[in-house]
């Protein structure tokens, strides 16, 4: 899908500059745009997340394009209301709050858990994608609020 639209950026550009040269303004702006749409929305086709475990905080940051890094989040795991499996009974309560998935793509069930934050008035639920060993790092940190398989 990425390299799809990587070959149509090119595409639309080449046939863009053609069309220029061989006088056709309007098929020339037609096709820049839509190259320049090409190239600057591929980023957004290929995003991955990433945690790191600090200390007793966890950073989520989004990377785009595979080189452009964005922290998304900063989360002290100490003031975290519940860490649970994604369809546990613990999380029905939750479902009226903010919600962000911070996870790529198709991902297996077992390993999704939802991370509930509350910050002043705010409360928000993020979709991590957890192994059992980031699970367990948090239930060092917080274990009430830990909720594990």
């Amino acid at each position: 899908k990425y390299t799809l639209v990587t070959a149509l950026s090119y595409i639309s550009a080449g046939a863009a500059i053609l069309y220029m040269l061989f006088g056709s303004m309007e098929l020339f702006t037609v096709l820049g745009i839509l190259g320049l749409l090409f190239y600057f929305g591929r980023r957004y086709l290929f995003i991955e997340y990433e945690y790191e475990f600090t200390d007793g905080e966890l950073d989520i940051s989004i990377i785009y394009d595979g080189s452009k890094r964005k922290q998304l989040q900063s989360i002290n795991l100490r003031d975290i209301t519940l860490l649970a499996p994604l369809n546990h009974e613990a999380l029905n309560k939750y479902n009226k709050f903010k919600s962000i998935k911070c996870y790529s793509g198709e991902a297996d069930e077992s390993k999704i858990y939802c991370l509930d934050v509350k910050k002043g008035e705010l409360q928000t639920i993020y979709f991590v994608l957890f192994d059992s060993k980031m699970v367990d790092l948090c239930f060092r940190v917080n274990p009430r609020n830990v909720i594990k398989k």
